[in-house]
């Protein structure tokens, strides 16, 4: 295998540990690129419009490193095609041997958590980072190594 491919939900996490690394190491420029990364992902890839007018936003404050907490609201139609409300919904993430769990707290309106639950899904598994052990491989007394760059898969 050359390739190796992230999906959103590893790379949030990953780039949520590097920047409290380097808030506790005192590094504010690379801080600051972290936390720049961390808002183009959300931006890039988490679900926003259809329903979810206002976007989905991660909760940093609540998210660790075994769990991604996110917010959202949906903007709900009746039966009539008439807009009558909001509801407002966290996701919470956890790791699972066959992929990702996925909770939908929030008032189950027109049974809205099964959608959210498969955009949120959809999107936090999609693949938006790879590493090719084919571009500028370093070998080490541990293995094989690389110099890792960031490359966005384009969607």
């Amino acid at each position: 295998m050359k390739c190796i491919q992230y999906n959103v939900a590893r790379e949030l996490v990953t780039a949520l540990r590097a920047k409290d690394n380097c808030l506790t190491s005192g590094d504010l420029e690379w801080y600051d690129k972290w936390e720049a990364k961390i808002d183009w992902i959300c931006k890039q890839f988490l679900p926003s419009g259809s329903g979810i007018d206002c976007g989905t936003k991660l909760d940093e404050e609540r998210s660790t490193e075994r769990r991604l907490v996110f917010t959202c609201e949906y903007y709900h139609m009746n039966k009539n095609g008439m807009y009558d409300g909001w509801t407002s919904h966290t996701i919470t993430v956890t790791p699972a041997f066959d992929g990702l769990d996925i909770i939908i707290s929030g008032r189950d309106r027109y049974q809205i958590e099964e959608y959210l639950h498969e955009v949120h899904q959809s999107a936090l598994e999609a693949i938006c980072h790879e590493i090719d052990y084919s571009v500028n491989p370093v070998r080490n007394e541990m293995g094989y190594y690389f110099q890792e760059e960031w490359h966005p898969v384009t969607v």
